[in-house]
């Protein structure tokens, strides 16, 4: 008696990029002697074994190419028949499936950037302002800079922005994702008297002697 048993495990559609590496186990079993076969998605072989349930031959059969599923299997007497997958589901490997897989869809702070085929996946990626964190596997926001700190590298669709501390004789006043540390104001010509020295989320605040006086302040 022969048995065909089929484990599927279903590819994600919340993932960063969603491609075709859904896992299928086959075993084979006949008079209760049991062996496995290759993978039924594979980029090496495109022949796979199969034991005729009318003879119990062990036939060697055509997989199926990526953009086509097995439609019907191959006999002593017929080969493989595939058909393409139908819209809205792919297949990238060269396989014996009985069935397309479903095309992924990209998940939040996610945009298509390649509409899914028959022979490939749709793969997404970040929305702009938010970069792919691969520890969690989503897409968020970028990083803002604290005041004091400034941007070195403004974050990309890969990696977060890179902030760092601001250094002597510079600044940055404000919260940004964008902003790098600006030089602090150099007091010199009409307003050459210096008020307060610059720090690294100041400038430096200048004045002149014909301002003083109109504030009275001496």
């Amino acid at each position: 008696m022969f048995a065909l048993f089929l484990c599927v495990l279903p590819p994600p559609t919340n993932g960063f990029t969603t491609n075709g590496s859904t896992s299928l186990l086959t075993s084979l079993s006949t008079n209760g002697s049991t062996s496995w076969s290759t993978s039924p998605l594979t980029t090496g072989s495109t022949t796979y074994l199969r034991t005729d349930p009318d003879s119990g031959v062990i036939l060697t059969c055509d997989r199926c190419a990526p953009g086509t599923y097995l439609h019907a299997p191959c006999t002593g007497t017929r080969k493989s028949a595939c058909a393409a997958c139908p819209p809205g589901s792919f297949t990238e490997l060269w396989n014996y499936i009985e069935a397309c897989i479903p095309c992924g869809a990209c998940s939040r702070n996610q945009e298509v950037q390649r509409q899914c085929s028959a022979a490939l996946d749709t793969a997404c990626r970040c929305v702009a302002g938010h970069y792919h964190a691969p520890d969690i596997d989503m897409c968020i926001r970028h990083s803002t800079c604290p005041t004091g700190s400034g941007v070195v590298s403004q974050g990309t669709p890969t990696a977060d922005t890179a902030c760092q501390p601001c250094a002597a004789g510079s600044f940055s006043g404000a919260v940004s994702a964008r902003d790098p540390c600006h030089a602090h104001t150099a007091c010199t010509g009409g307003r050459g008297l210096q008020l307060l020295a610059g720090g690294a989320w100041y400038d430096s605040v200048c004045t002149s002697c014909e301002e003083l006086r109109e504030r009275g302040e001496f």
